[in-house]
């Protein structure tokens, strides 16, 4: 006969199990690239590879340039850009994480507007 109190945890333990939560990181809100004054008329297009971090209450930190072109260019407002997002950060074992080294490209078109890749 299997004991009651053994019976007891291990009822304890699969619903303490399937109440475990992981999700991933995923963008709530933040707006788009803005295509910055004066560069309209010039035709200049480009884009800008960002690293970044998200602390566990999503907000963007640590926003590093990996990549630009042309540099010099569209650097200020992909930063401005990426500064506005908001995350649902990562949960793991039901417990928001930050997410480290995260990258998205923010490019800048004129014919086909700015766009973003995660």
């Amino acid at each position: 006969m299997i004991n009651p109190f053994i019976i007891s945890i291990l009822l304890i333990s699969m619903v303490a199990c399937s109440s475990i939560q992981n999700a991933p990181l995923t963008l709530l809100s933040g707006k788009g690239p803005s295509y910055p004054e004066g560069l309209r008329d010039s035709g200049v297009e480009g884009h800008v590879v960002l690293r970044y971090d998200v602390n566990a209450a999503g907000e963007v930190i640590n926003i590093r340039v990996v990549e630009s072109e042309p540099l010099g260019v569209f650097e200020s407002a992909a930063r401005e850009t990426l500064s506005s997002w908001r995350f649902s950060a990562k949960v793991v074992d039901g417990l928001a994480q930050p997410s480290q080294n995260v990258l998205s490209t923010i490019s800048f078109r004129l014919s086909d507007g700015s766009s973003i890749e995660p």
